[in-house]
């Protein structure tokens, strides 16, 4: 059986800079990502990988081009319209986890269910039953100082699945963790991917993490080099 992709890019250009000073990031991306894929991004840096996932969240806008989730072109929302899509149905885990110090583990989950204004008691509950679904039900309670590295990306990828999006974007998720750490957060990506049906990409360095990849884009000035 076929599905239809989630996520379409289509001739994706983006420059920065003017006259002389212009430079061209992107040359005509195209993608596709499926529905419970977990597709990796790989290339040097400067070659357009993180460029490419903010324009696919809408966060940047390319010079040409499109860019579609779930047929929806984010691109031509109003900015209210953008800024809520993104918040009920993209989440973000980035290289450094950005979870909230003075608050607990729920707390900091439970975050992008605050924001869209469901009830604390409710959210706090989706957070918990969260944790107990990650094996982490021992953390409820406790704060970003007293978890490992590996510990606080598990919130924060947890903080990014709360809301249940549809399209999840990893900015290097493993760069600060040893290779031990960063196979077991992998893991559970891989597995969440999988078992909530969402599209998933990874934007890495990271060669010791190519194995849980569905597929592998590689990226080189500002072109997808595939083959």
């Amino acid at each position: 059986m076929t599905t239809s992709p989630l996520v379409v890019c289509k001739n994706i250009h983006k420059s920065y800079g003017q006259g002389a000073n212009r430079f061209e990031v992107l040359k005509g991306i195209n993608l596709s990502i499926d529905k419970g894929e977990l597709r990796f991004l790989m290339g040097p840096s400067g070659s357009g990988k993180t460029t490419l996932i903010s324009i696919i969240a809408a966060i940047l806008t390319p010079d040409q081009g499109e860019c579609f989730i779930e047929n929806v072109n984010l691109l031509k929302l109003p900015d209210d319209q953008r800024t809520h899509y993104r918040g009920q149905h993209i989440g973000f885990v980035f290289q450094i986890f950005h979870l909230v110090p003075m608050l607990t583990t729920e707390e900091n989950i439970a975050i992008p269910l605050l924001i869209q204004k469901v009830s604390r008691k409710k959210a706090l509950e989706k957070a918990c039953e969260l944790l107990t679904e990650l094996n982490m039900q021992s953390k409820i309670g406790a704060y970003p100082k007293d978890l490992s590295g590996g510990e606080q990306q598990r919130i924060a990828i947890a903080r990014a699945l709360v809301h249940n999006p549809k399209f999840i974007v990893c900015d290097e998720p493993t760069s600060f963790l040893d290779q031990t750490t960063g196979s077991i957060v992998m893991e559970l990506l891989q597995k969440l991917v999988k078992q909530k049906n969402v599209s998933c990409v990874v934007v890495t360095h990271d060669a010791r993490i190519e194995s849980f990849a569905d597929k592998i884009d590689r990226i080189n000035d500002g072109q997808i080099i595939n083959g």
